[in-house]
């Protein structure tokens, strides 16, 4: 045992200390007897404690709460927030859409046909009539382009019907053949047409998603790849025309060939060609697909 006063060890069932002399066993029991008012504070020391312990817990709750916030998240509020990159992106979309419902493909033959026929006096113009005569602008945009390539198909389609009912008579002469030549060119040129139509709408409907994803979900990888398809199709359109153009002065060249001199041909020739060649709204359309294409790679937001 040890003295309650000094703290110095005593044998057991000593009643005074041997170094101190202080009794031993009446503080044991007046200590038994203050215990449960010595607990008291003992149990406020350890109420008090209590927070001391908790106070990180309390405090972390707080903070799991705010994981899941309840205000827009920040990736919704960048994709509201436009940098110089994502600004000329989206101001090339929008323009080559106003441009891609514009004159995409003209016919300067038919200029030159009613150029010539002014000159030549052969149609007794007035002055107001030469004037609207020259003022002509024969280009089209892709929708009536469409329209003509249909347009063109039944022409093929009823051709080919009098070739098939031609041949069932066993006929054989030039003039079948002129035909059958024709109604494979129609053909080809109503497809080729049709081809490029569905490309054009694909071509629009890949811009409009594309600034709608960037201006509402910060994501622009559709329209930098809409806005490269474009400026592709729309090349494509314009070597089209060419390829277009030369297939039917083509035709024209082959079926006048039969019934007219060389110098006749070449005077018509020279008349039809070019026959077709691409206007200025597949032009600035390859020209504004192309910036916003290369803007998304130089610059940054």
């Amino acid at each position: 045992m040890f003295c309650p006063h000094c703290g110095s060890q005593q044998p057991e069932g000593s009643k005074f200390c041997a170094v101190c002399g202080r009794e031993l066993q009446a503080p044991a029991a007046q200590a038994t007897a203050q215990a449960p008012v010595v607990q008291v504070p003992a149990a406020q020391a350890s109420t008090a404690q209590v927070p001391t312990s908790q106070a990180p817990a309390t405090q972390s709750a707080p903070s799991a709460a705010r994981t899941f916030p309840t205000v827009p998240t920040a990736h919704a509020q960048a994709g509201r927030a436009l940098g110089r990159r994502s600004a000329v992106m989206i101001f090339a979309a929008v323009l080559a859409l106003v441009f891609m419902f514009q004159a995409w493909f003209s016919f300067p033959f038919v200029n030159k046909f009613l150029n010539a026929a002014v000159a030549s006096g052969a149609g007794g113009f007035t002055g107001m009539e030469t004037a609207i005569v020259q003022s002509v602008n024969p280009s089209v945009t892709m929708p009536e382009l469409f329209t003509l390539g249909n347009t063109v198909g039944s022409i093929a389609d009823a051709g080919a019907q009098q070739v098939s009912l031609y041949s069932s008579y066993g006929a054989t002469d030039s003039s079948l053949l002129q035909m059958q030549q024709m109604v494979s060119t129609f053909g080809t040129v109503s497809l080729v047409t049709k081809v490029l139509f569905a490309l054009w709408i694909i071509c629009i409907v890949a811009l409009v998603v594309g600034v709608a994803l960037r201006l509402f979900r910060g994501f622009d990888a559709v329209l930098f790849f809409a806005l490269a398809g474009t400026a592709v199709v729309a090349l494509v359109c314009t070597i089209g025309s060419f390829v277009l153009g030369g297939i039917v002065e083509g035709l024209i060249s082959d079926m006048a060939s039969y019934s007219s001199s060389s110098s006749s041909v070449n005077l018509t020739m020279s008349l039809l060609s070019p026959f077709m060649a691409p206007a200025y709204g597949a032009v600035v359309t390859i020209v504004l697909g192309a910036a916003g294409t290369l803007s998304s790679l130089v610059l940054k937001d």
